[in-house]
């Protein structure tokens, strides 16, 4: 992997700053999983405090626990199932998978994000690893409506080697333009590459019944802290997903994040009231897409 010259890349979207303390609210939900580095990036950040603001005392909001962890763990499965060694990560955020990832050497590591947030993130993973280095690990800023900078990243990479581009989290902060504009540019990343798209972020709208408060407010304190209405970027049923990306240029295949629920150790977690059967019913209808550019 060649190195990635370093360039500034300022936000043409401001607005996109405020997405980063949803980062640190998804970090601390982690510390309540057995993902490894989790609890080491909560403790180096404010992500308690940022989890409290936007949530509470946490109560009656058990469910995302179990949905980050689920999300976390179906990419990590795909990308160790497909057995690829070169990962470009799209809006990083506080996310321990390059840390993980790259504690094999042979794995070739570009995480990615807006300036803000991976300056900072490069600080905490400096902290965790102390003295050690990991010439397999790069930072790199991205917006990824910016065409040209994820043509820059991709192309580190030779027209014959595997490359997986993970997001997970994102898609959902943006409107249907913009999630448009992010899918074809990762299809010109990929159309030349023998590589493909994982991401948990084609989420089908749910449907909020009266008396669930604390998840209405929770979206509404969500929606507040990033200036995106979130539920409105998400999709109306799985045959708009399907019509999306065909617009867009990609075939799919789709993993079912309930077939993780044994894998969910916050299950297991005394600190955490949620069980089984609950959690179940809240992933049915969560998927991963593995994504392959139609050339």
């Amino acid at each position: 992997m060649e190195n990635i010259p370093e360039q500034k890349l300022e936000s043409k979207e401001k607005g996109f700053e405020k997405i980063s303390p949803t980062a640190k609210f998804v970090a601390y939900q982690r510390t309540f999983t057995d993902i490894p580095y989790s609890k080491e990036m909560a403790e180096v950040t404010d992500a308690k405090e940022i989890f409290e603001k936007i949530a509470g005392d946490g109560k009656n909001v058990e469910h995302t626990i179990a949905m980050f962890e689920a999300r976390f763990k179906s990419v990590s499965n795909a990308l160790a199932e497909r057995k690829v060694k070169n990962v470009v990560e799209i809006a990083t955020g506080l996310s321990p998978r390059p840390l993980i990832m790259t504690e094999d050497p042979q794995v070739n590591y570009v995480a990615t994000d807006l300036p803000d947030i991976l300056n900072e993130v490069k600080e905490i993973e400096k902290v965790i690893l102390g003295n050690q280095s990991r010439s397999n690990l790069k930072f790199q800023e991205l917006n990824v409506l910016d065409k040209n900078e994820l043509l820059r990243i991709i192309g580190i990479f030779s027209d014959q080697e595997p490359v997986a581009i993970t997001m997970e989290g994102l898609l959902m902060y943006l409107d249907r333009e913009e999630q448009m504009k992010v899918a074809k540019n990762i299809h010109e990343a990929l159309k030349d590459k023998d590589g493909f798209w994982i991401t948990t972020d084609f989420m089908i709208r749910d449907r909020l019944s009266d008396n669930e408060t604390a998840r209405k407010n929770l979206i509404g304190n969500i929606n507040n802290a990033t200036g995106r209405t979130m539920r409105d970027n998400m999709f109306e049923d799985e045959k708009e997903i399907e019509r999306f990306l065909d617009a867009t240029g990609f075939r799919f295949e789709k993993i079912s994040q309930v077939n993780l629920i044994d894998e969910l150790s916050c299950l297991n977690n005394p600190n955490v009231d949620l069980d089984k059967e609950k959690a179940s019913k809240y992933l049915e209808n969560k998927y991963t897409y593995i994504l392959y550019p139609i050339k």
